[in-house]
C-alpha cells in the first residue's frame, strides 16, 4: 500500500488544477465568506479618526538649539506628558502621539487617532501640547534675550568710551599738528636767515619738533585703532539685534484639524487581506478533502 505522500507527488500540475476546479464551489464559498465577514467586521468595527497638528520647533539663533528630531524625542519619551495630563485631566498612559518630521523641512507633524466621540478631546490634547511646549521653551528664549540685551548694553557703553577717547585724541591731535606747523615755519625761518644749525637753541626746538611728531604719530595710531574697534563693536551689536530677532517660541502652522476620512477600520485592504486569505484556504481545503478521500475509500 503507498502511503498517503507518494500519492500525493504522482499528482502532476493538470491535476491539480483540476482537483481545484471541481472543488470550486467550496473554494467559492470560503473565499467569499471570508469577503462578506471582512466587510461586515469592518462596517460594525468603530470608525477611528486621526486628529493632527503641525508646528514649527522654536528658534534660539545657535547650533546646540532643540532640533525637530529633539523635540520629537523629548515627546515621544514622554517628557511632556504630566504637564499635558495636568491641562486635559487625562491619565499619562492616554497620551500616545504619533510624531513625524516632515521631509526636507524643520516641522514637525503631531497626530492622534482615536474615536468619533473622542475627537474633540484629542483636538484638546494637541492644544495641550502646543501650549505646554511654548510655556517650556519661553523661559529659555526670555534668558537668552536678557542675556543678548546685556552684551548689547556692555558694548554700548565700550563704544561709548571710546568715542569720548577718540574725541580727545583728535583734540590732542588737532593741537599737535598745530605746534608742528609753528616749529616748521620757525626752523624755516632760521634757516633762511643763516643762522648757526649747531646753535643751542636750534638743536633744543630740532627735538622739539622729532619729539612733537613721533607724540603725533602715536596719537593718529591710536586714533586708527579706536575707529575700527568702535567699527567692529557696531558689527558685533549688529549681529546680536539680528540673533535676538530671529529668537522665537514655537509656531503652530496647523491647528488641530480631523481627518476627514477614518484611517481605521481601512475596508478596502481589510477586504483585499481577507479575499487572499479566503482563497487560499479554499485551495488548501479542496486539496485536504481531494488527498483523504484515497486514503478514506482504501481504509473503508
Amino acid at each position: 500500500m503507498r502511503s498517503t505522500q507518494e500519492q500525493i507527488a504522482e499528482i502532476n500540475f493538470n491535476n491539480y488544477i483540476k482537483v481545484i476546479v471541481q472543488r470550486r464551489a467550496l473554494v467559492s464559498s470560503i473565499f467569499f465568506a471570508s469577503v462578506i465577514i471582512a466587510a461586515g467586521w469592518s462596517s460594525i468595527s468603530p470608525k477611528i479618526y486621526e486628529v493632527s497638528t503641525i508646528i514649527d520647533p522654536p528658534s534660539f539663533g545657535e547650533k546646540d538649539s532643540d532640533s525637530a528630531d529633539a523635540i520629537k524625542t523629548k515627546i515621544e519619551e514622554g517628557i511632556f506628558d504630566r504637564q499635558i495630563s495636568q491641562n486635559s485631566n487625562l491619565p499619562e498612559n492616554a497620551l500616545k502621539f504619533k510624531i513625524t518630521h516632515l521631509r526636507n523641512t524643520n516641522l514637525l507633524r503631531i497626530s492622534l487617532r482615536c474615536q468619533t466621540k473622542d475627537t474633540g478631546l484629542c483636538m484638546q490634547m494637541l492644544t495641550s501640547l502646543a501650549t505646554v511646549l511654548s510655556r517650556n521653551y519661553s523661559k529659555t528664549i526670555e534668558d537668552k534675550k536678557n542675556s543678548i540685551s546685556n552684551q548689547i548694553k556692555m558694548t554700548m557703553s565700550r563704544i561709548n568710551m571710546e568715542e569720548r577717547e577718540k574725541r580727545l585724541q583728535q583734540e590732542q591731535s588737532q593741537i599737535l599738528s598745530e605746534m608742528q606747523k609753528k616749529f616748521d615755519k620757525l626752523l624755516t625761518q632760521r634757516r633762511n636767515s643763516q643762522e648757526l644749525e649747531d646753535d643751542t637753541s636750534s638743536i633744543l626746538q630740532t627735538t622739539a619738533v622729532q619729539q612733537n611728531a613721533l607724540y603725533l604719530a602715536q596719537l593718529q595710531g591710536r586714533l586708527f585703532f579706536l575707529e575700527n574697534d568702535i567699527i567692529e563693536r557696531q558689527s558685533q551689536i549688529s549681529n546680536l539685534e539680528i540673533l535676538s530677532s530671529n529668537l522665537r517660541n514655537i509656531l503652530v502652522i496647523q491647528e488641530p484639524l480631523v481627518s476627514q476620512l477614518p484611517v481605521s477600520p481601512n475596508k478596502r485592504r481589510n477586504i483585499l487581506t481577507a479575499g487572499i486569505f479566503g482563497l487560499v484556504l479554499g485551495i488548501f481545503a479542496a486539496f485536504v478533502i481531494e488527498f483523504r478521500k484515497p486514503a478514506t475509500s482504501l481504509l473503508g
